[in-house]
C-alpha cells in the first residue's frame, strides 16, 4: 500500500521532467532488500491494469523523444567481491544501466568479446527462445519447447534461476549427481533453493578452494537473431558454479557469507540474475532483440568467468515455441514465407477447408466439383458375348484399368 507522489527527474542530456511513482508504506514480503526502490523496465503490458497506471520511468524518459527506445544492464554480482579480495571492492555499486545506448557517458565499454542477439519473441516480459540447456557440456535430452512453456523470460528482478518442474528436476538430478560425487559428505538439505549453506568449507563464499567452485557449468543455447533473417543459428551462455551456487549474506544479523542454490522450480523458465549476473545485456526495444556479451568493466572491479560464444547447433529454433508462444509471438508469421516462425493454426485449416468447398460450389463442373470424371462408366452388356469386367481406380481418369475376370 502506498500513495503517488510527485517529483522532478534531471540529466544534461534529457533536461528536467516531472514523474509521479509510487511511496511504498506498507507491503507484506515483497520488498525486503536495503535499496531505495524499484523500477519497472518491461513492457507497458504488464503495468498494473487500473485506471491510475502511472507509466515507468524508462517509458517516461523515452516519451520525450530524446534517447533511443534502449537500454544496456551491466550486472557484476553484489557479493561476488568476496571471493577475490584484494582489488575487488566490497560494495553494492555493482552495476550499470545505460539507457539509450551501449556505452557509458564517456564512451566506456561495459562488455568484451562479440555481442550475440537472441530475438524478442513477446513484448510483455522480455520473452527469449531457449533451445536447449544442458549440464558438464551435455543436453538435459528433453524436447525443446520444454524450456519455452508457457514462455522463456529474461528478467534482472528475479534472484534464482526458474524451470517448469520436468526441466527442473532433470537439472537438479545432474547437479546433484556432480555434487555428491565431488562432495560426498555434503548436506542434502542444501539443494533447496531455501535452505543457505553457511560455516562449511565447501561453500565458503570468501575461498577460492571452495569445493563447489569445481563442479560443471550449466548452458544455454538461445536462438540467434541474424541479419538474414535465419532461424536456425543459435549461441550458447556457460553459468559457472559461483553464480548458481551463489553467494548471499545471511544469519542473524545478515552478516554471515554463505552461498545457496539459485534454482528454483517454477511454472515457467525465467533467467534471472543467476543468469545476466556477469553479462551485459542489451535491451534493444526498436529493432526487437537482446544483445548478450560477458560483462567487462565492472565498478566493483569482478572479473566474469562467463562465456558467449556461437554454438554448432543448426535445427530451426521456430520448433522450440510452445503452444501458447505460437498464438502470441511478435516472431509468428501466417504466410509460410518471408522472415519469422511460420505454424499452422487450427483456425488455418478451418479457413483451407472453407476455400475447398467455396470453389467446389462455384465450380460444379470442374474436376474438383464434379465425381463424374472420378467414375468409370462401364461398356454396355450383350447377352451371348464375352466380356470383360473391369474395377477402376484413380488412375482411370488416364486410361488405365484393371482386368478382373472373363465370363
Amino acid at each position: 500500500r502506498g500513495q503517488f507522489m510527485t517529483d522532478k527527474w534531471s540529466s544534461d542530456e534529457i533536461g528536467d521532467i516531472s514523474k509521479t511513482f509510487l511511496v511504498i508504506e506498507e507491503q507484506d514480503t515483497f520488498y525486503r532488500s536495503t535499496y531505495d526502490g524499484i523500477t519497472g523496465l518491461a513492457y507497458e503490458a504488464l503495468a498494473a491494469s487500473t485506471d491510475e497506471t502511472v507509466s515507468s520511468l524508462y517509458n517516461t524518459l523515452v516519451e520525450t523523444g530524446k534517447t533511443t527506445d534502449a537500454f544496456g544492464m551491466l550486472l557484476c554480482g553484489t557479493m561476488q567481491p568476496m571471493l577475490t579480495t584484494g582489488e575487488t571492492d566490497f560494495s553494492y555499486h555493482s552495476g550499470q544501466l545505460m539507457i539509450g545506448g551501449t556505452e557509458g557517458t564517456d564512451g566506456e565499454s561495459y562488455y568484451m568479446g562479440d555481442m550475440l542477439y537472441t530475438p524478442i519473441t513477446r513484448e510483455a516480459w522480455y520473452v527469449v527462445t531457449v533451445t536447449d540447456i544442458g549440464y558438464d557440456g551435455a543436453s538435459l535430452g528433453l524436447s525443446c519447447d520444454s524450456y519455452n512453456e508457457p514462455q522463456a523470460i529474461l528478467d534482472s528482478g528475479t534472484s534464482n534461476l526458474a524451470f517448469p518442474s520436468d526441466v527442473y528436476n532433470a537439472l537438479m538430478t545432474q547437479i546433484q549427481d556432480a555434487t555428491l560425487k565431488a562432495i560426498p559428505d555434503f548436506d542434502t538439505s542444501y539443494f533447496d533453493d531455501s535452505t543457505s549453506c553457511c560455516d562449511e568449507d565447501y561453500c565458503d563464499p570468501t575461498s577460492s578452494n571452495a569445493a563447489l567452485l569445481e563442479l560443471p557449468s550449466i548452458y544455454f543455447t538461445l536462438g540467434m537473431e541474424t541479419s538474414d533473417g535465419s532461424t536456425s543459428k543459435h549461441f550458447r551462455v556457460e553459468i559457472p558454479p559461483e553464480y548458481y551456487w551463489r553467494p548471499e549474506m545471511n544469519g542473524g544479523n545478515s552478516s554471515t557469507p554463505c552461498r545457496a542454490i539459485g534454482i528454483s522450480e517454477g511454472t515457467s523458465t525465467v533467467l534471472g540474475d543467476v543468469f545476466m549476473d556477469g553479462l551485459y545485456s542489451y535491451h534493444d526495444r526498436v529493432d526487437g532483440k537482446i544483445g548478450i556479451a560477458v560483462a567487462d568493466n565492472c565498478p566493483n572491479n569482478v572479473t566474469s568467468s562467463k562465456k558467449v560464444y556461437a554454438s554448432d547447433d543448426s535445427e530451426n529454433w521456430c520448433s522450440c515455441f510452445s503452444s501458447t508462444l505460437k498464438k502470441k509471438s511478435t516472431w509468428t508469421t501466417y504466410v509460410p514465407w518471408g522472415s519469422g516462425c511460420f505454424f499452422w493454426l487450427w483456425w488455418m485449416y478451418v479457413v483451407v477447408a472453407s476455400f475447398v468447398v467455396v470453389i467446389a460450389c462455384i465450380c460444379p463442373n470442374s474436376s474438383l466439383g464434379s465425381m463424374e470424371n472420378w467414375k468409370h462408366k462401364p461398356k454396355p452388356y450383350t447377352p451371348g458375348k464375352h466380356h470383360s469386367r473391369t474395377t477402376s481406380n484413380h488412375n482411370d481418369r488416364w486410361g488405365a484399368s484393371l482386368k478382373e475376370n472373363e465370363f
